[in-house]
């Protein structure tokens, strides 16, 4: 009995503890902005959770419906991946709903995506988005809701503009004075955003003008007061700050004004907001193409795109829209991968960041090498490598091999063809290609391996899975390509060459006259004698040279070899010695445990047989 009083008293004093609480808020962008009547423009509600996981939101969303109207919701880039509620709206009610939810292990960071909106303005007048209702909740198992804020975003519809690059107004005022025509050898599309804050402007400056009035201005039509007399054609404008602005252009005669002219520019000289690289995959490390999720924002222009780079690769683009969405990346080898990923805005400003991707290797079993045919081989010929590697891994999340890659290196050393190795070493190796050959149901493979150059190649053969991840470790052997033909077959040539051309002196000396014939003839008989006798000796000389040679670089090889065995054989039995001393010490503290009393015994055992090799 008393033990249950404790735990009662346990638990309220816990509930009566205060709880950590993490805020989370709603927000628009762009949350400010002029607009035209009959224009459309796009809002993107975001959701700030820096602090603590969420997992779903909710809210309603108030707009007037006398100035906006809906033309569209899109899903495309949010965080949501399952829908509560599909996102509706009212245009009579003035209303947007969603309800969303974010699968485990839920969403954290400062600008997640849920819905873009898309509106026409109506009428003009300031127009104000808000939150009737919201909520955000957190990713704890209890559903707990972090919403601490929302934000607004106001407006300015103004009266329609058509044609704003260049003059809309009707050219002249009662025939007098053309309208001014504006253009901007630095901001020349008026749809488009720049990352120049200096934009220059010209235009036309027809006969009769004798003053020019400029205004710079938020809004279109804006009635200009800067005055210029004698006339100006040319303005260049200095430090303009970032946003959607409009410069007015007015022609003033003797007799009248023309009609104010209107050229809209955008300028966004700001990055896209920071952001991070988070991993989606973490129970699967060794996963070849993990999942990473990454997201900027910006409020002017908007993201146009993404580049990512892995390690000392390419840069390759990424379209704005997998923003926020889970990317899948290109299949890459176990190891540590540098990862950078640079948004880009529409106005060509641009925001890196980068993360380290570890893969760890999967249990796939390294391929043995049975048999290589021709691991010296002639130009055009093909090698083949077989072997055998075990389908089944040990991991059971592991799944199963389906082929080998071999990596084919070129190096220089020259001396190591028919050579199978944990490791060949070469001196500057240079990947050439990569090679794939499936396995049947047994595991075997035949790697074949065509259109080398002349030169010794390092070929390094990998297990793959079904998901495109290689074996930790690989099976290596050395192939040399030699020319088309052999030595003695080059001297067959050669001798057969100077035997044409001895022939055809002979015929030489008989075109000169018959007085030569006699010469022809013994030198006829002296080429037909060397053909006999001396042509089969001197091939024979040539074959037993290249057995000769061949013996000598067999020898080097296995001389290497076993300096190489020796030399790590060394290595491994002072390892096992020092391993023994330290379980030496620790016997002098305390006694050893069962497991490191059978691991000390094997280590002995070990070590003796490494003497026998010594």
């Amino acid at each position: 009995m008393a033990k249950i009083y404790k735990i009662a008293l346990t638990f309220l004093l816990f509930g009566l503890l205060p709880t950590s609480v993490h805020a989370a808020t709603l927000f628009f962008s762009p949350s400010s902005g002029e607009y035209a009547v009959g224009k459309t423009l796009s809002v993107s509600l975001y959701i700030s959770s820096a602090d603590q996981a969420m997992n779903a939101a909710s809210g309603v969303i108030s707009f007037p419906s006398d100035k906006l109207e809906v033309s569209s919701l899109s899903k495309t880039g949010s965080i949501f991946s399952l829908w509560v509620q599909e996102p509706s709206f009212s245009n009579s009610a003035g209303t947007i709903n969603f309800e969303g939810i974010v699968l485990n292990p839920g969403f954290t960071g400062s600008s997640g995506k849920a819905i873009t909106i898309t509106f026409k303005a109506k009428a003009a007048g300031n127009a104000l988005l808000s939150f009737s209702s919201g909520s955000v909740l957190a990713n704890d198992g209890q559903g707990t809701n972090i919403l601490s804020g929302s934000g607004n975003a106001r407006f300015d519809l103004g009266n329609a503009i058509t044609n704003i690059p260049e003059a809309s107004i009707p050219s002249t005022i009662s025939g007098a004075i053309s309208v001014p025509k504006i253009s901007s050898p630095t901001h020349p599309d008026s749809n488009e955003w720049y990352s120049n804050g200096n934009p220059v402007f010209k235009w036309n400056l027809p006969t009769g003008v004798t003053e020019v009035r400029l205004v710079l201005s938020k809004k279109a039509g804006t009635s200009p007061q800067i005055k210029y007399a004698p006339p100006i054609a040319e303005k260049a404008l200095t430090e303009i700050d970032d946003g959607v602005w409009y410069l007015n252009v007015q022609f003033k005669t003797a007799q009248s004004l023309s009609k104010i002219s209107s050229f809209k520019f955008n300028i966004d000289t700001t990055k896209p907001a920071d952001f991070t690289i988070n991993r989606y995959d973490n129970d699967d490390a060794t996963n070849p193409r993990p999942l990473l999720m990454f997201e900027s924002s910006d409020g002017l222009s908007g993201i146009d795109h993404y580049e990512m780079k892995i390690g000392g690769g390419d840069w390759f683009k990424i379209e704005s829209e997998n923003d926020g969405k889970s990317y899948k990346l290109p299949p890459q080898k176990f190891g540590t991968h540098e990862v950078l990923v640079k948004a880009t805005d529409k106005a060509g400003n641009s925001i890196s960041t980068s993360a380290k991707i570890i893969l760890k290797p999967a249990s796939i079993q390294k391929p043995t090498i049975k048999e290589v045919i021709s691991p010296k081989m002639r130009i055009g010929e093909t090698i083949t490598i077989k072997g055998v590697i075990t389908k089944e891994t040990e991991d059971e999340k592991a799944v199963k091999t389906v082929a080998v890659v071999a990596d084919i290196f070129n190096i220089k050393d020259d001396d190591s063809s028919g050579q199978i190795s944990e490791f060949v070493e070469g001196v500057d190796e240079r990947l050439i290609k990569t090679t794939e050959s499936p396995i049947d149901e047994s595991g075997n493979f035949d790697v074949k391996i065509d259109s080398l150059k002349i030169g010794t190649y390092n070929i390094q053969i990998y297990g793959k899975d079904e998901r495109g991840m290689v074996s930790d470790a690989s099976s290596d052997i050395a192939i040399e390509v030699t020319d088309n033909k052999p030595f003695y077959a080059q001297f067959v040539g050669w001798v057969s060459d100077a035997i044409s051309r001895g022939f055809n002196g002979l015929i030489n000396l008989v075109a000169n006259g018959w007085q030569s014939v006699i010469v022809g003839a013994f030198g006829a008989a002296l080429i037909y004698w060397l053909a006999r006798r001396a042509i089969p000796f001197l091939i024979m000389k040539a074959q037993r040279t290249a057995y000769i040679v061949g013996e000598y670089k067999l020898n080097k090889r296995l001389l290497r070899s076993n300096q190489k065995a020796q030399f790590e054989i060394k290595i491994l039995y002072d390892d096992l010695q020092k391993e023994l001393i330290l379980f030496k010490k620790i016997k002098q503290h305390r006694k050893l445990h069962p497991e490191e009393k059978y691991f000390k015994e094997k280590l002995e055992k070990y070590l003796k047989l490494l003497k026998t090799f010594r």
